[in-house]
């Protein structure tokens, strides 16, 4: 996308995915009538090697990818998002019994795949993980502290802010 201003007939240059004009980024790489942003590229990057990733994981252990696509759906499919779900939940998705869910999230998280924290007794919440969600646990008191962007569907009736 390019743009003329003023009267100078000036080309003002944009990236074709995310519009971002070329003062406002590093880096804008030309191609034969389109331009491409350094953070699209580095977007672009991250998918390809999710795909990679879940292609490989899909040859280890087939529950494994199912529980990713099924939380990477809930989360909109968005890097850096949380997603709570119930463990029966993912069993009924699955079909598979505790043992090879558990199994399934172990190969996730050794991949950097997911992030996976214990909430409650019969639920988790698990992180896509795009590298930029904090997660500590105080051992005095037993709880996890989670810094991540996470997605929230508002149900009118239910007032979240006052």
């Amino acid at each position: 996308m390019t743009s003329f201003s003023g009267t100078g007939m000036s080309k003002v240059l944009y990236c074709s995915f995310c519009g971002k004009s070329k003062d406002e980024t590093p880096v804008l790489i030309a191609g034969p009538s389109v331009y491409i942003c350094g953070e699209c590229i580095d977007l672009c990057n991250e998918i390809v090697e999710e795909k990679q990733n879940l292609a490989e994981i899909e040859q280890l252990d087939k529950n494994a990818a199912e529980i990713y696509r099924f939380i990477s759906r809930s989360a909109g499919g968005v890097f850096n998002q949380a997603v709570l779900c119930p463990d029966s939940l993912l069993r009924g998705y699955t079909g598979s019994d505790a043992g090879q869910i558990k199994t399934a999230l172990k190969l996730l998280t050794e991949r950097r795949m997911i992030k996976v924290i214990p909430y409650g007794r019969a639920a988790k919440l698990y992180l896509l993980d795009g590298g930029s969600s904090e997660i500590k646990f105080d051992e005095q008191i037993g709880v996890y502290s989670v810094k991540a962007n996470v997605l929230v569907l508002p149900d009118p009736k239910i007032k979240l802010f006052p």
